[in-house]
């Protein structure tokens, strides 16, 4: 049901939609929500118009939901890029296509997205300005270790950073190698034309 939702709401969003994609991770939880009733019984809407306590966990949920997507985002990420490293190719392939700057672009994308994502992450929780919700917040964190999943991503992150700024060394040294081999060719041809 979730899916087919998520599914109604991206074809209303689409045109406002940066490449959109589907995600098969998924986290099934439930929320019960129990005050002492006194009198008459509540409704559930009444209830849930008091306090903010479901949407707050909901946040931490979708927090969670973020980090989870995101770690399995750099795994591939992160394989892609070995893929296409090893891949091999030759030293021209490499300068002409420009291989290695257009894996540079994507992953320098990638790590752009994941830094406003955790920004938007660490700024969302200081919104919360009651003691009471700050601490339920805060156990919600705890129990669903969104700072091991954010420890995570951060280390992948930085990971993929350092295999970016390697892929912009190989990137550098065939552009040398190339140039090194042009010159060569340019003092071999001045050589053979002064034998002639």
């Amino acid at each position: 049901m979730a899916r087919r939702d998520a599914d109604e709401v991206g074809k209303a969003l689409g045109p406002a939609l940066e490449r959109p994609h589907r995600w098969e991770g998924h986290e099934t939880y439930q929320v019960f929500f129990v005050r002492s009733f006194q009198g008459k019984p509540v409704l559930a809407r009444e209830l849930l118009a008091r306090g903010p306590i479901p949407d707050l966990l909901e946040f931490a949920t979708a927090h969670l939901l973020e980090l989870r997507y995101h770690d399995d985002l750099l795994d591939r990420e992160l394989h892609r890029l070995y893929d296409e490293l090893e891949g091999g190719g030759n030293l021209v392939t490499h300068v002409l296509t420009r291989k290695y700057r257009k894996l540079q672009r994507k992953t320098a994308r990638l790590l752009l997205e994941l830094s406003e994502m955790i920004e938007r992450l660490e700024n969302a929780v200081k919104i919360v300005g009651d003691f009471y919700l700050a601490r339920l917040y805060q156990s919600a964190v705890r129990r669903f270790r969104l700072a091991a999943w954010q420890e995570t991503v951060l280390r992948k992150q930085k990971l993929l950073a350092e295999v970016n700024d390697l892929t912009g060394a190989a990137a550098d040294t065939s552009r040398s190698e190339l140039l090194e081999v042009a010159i060569i060719l340019l003092i071999l041809w001045e050589v053979v034309a002064a034998l002639r």
